[in-house]
């Protein structure tokens, strides 16, 4: 995917570029067994303005993500994140949530946070979100 050296030492922004540009030629499919276990879907979306505004805390490394407040009850999805049966990433995946999704989370197993989307009531992993 171009760059220079060695993956693993490039800077966050170039890794993420370099992986949208991967997932823009072959899908998914770059990351069978990932995408499998975690049921990814979606455009994951690249590295830029947009980005900022779904990962607010990427430039400063603290604060809410996006403008205003909200309630500390409420989670931000840095990525598009399937909604779990059961917290647990092995349980039936409800529903795949887009990227920057605000959603309202109530009760909390580990990294895991119940929450409604769509209609539907499951678990989602916050450790792909940001609180807002």
């Amino acid at each position: 995917m171009g760059g220079s050296g060695l993956p693993h030492q490039a800077s966050k922004q170039e890794q993420i570029e370099r992986a949208y540009q991967l997932w823009q030629r072959q899908g998914w499919g770059a990351w069978p067994a990932c995408s499998q276990r975690l049921g990814l879907s979606g455009n994951p979306g690249g590295w830029g303005d947009s980005y900022y505004e779904v990962h607010g805390s990427s430039r400063s490394g603290s604060g809410p993500a996006g403008p205003g407040t909200a309630a500390a009850d409420q989670w931000q999805t840095s990525y598009s994140v399937p909604l779990r049966e059961e917290p647990s990433s092995s349980a039936d995946r409800l529903a795949q949530i887009p990227r920057g999704t605000v959603l309202e989370t109530g009760e909390r197993r580990g990294s895991w946070a119940q929450t409604e989307y769509d209609g539907l009531t499951g678990w989602v992993n916050t450790s792909f979100g940001v609180p807002t």
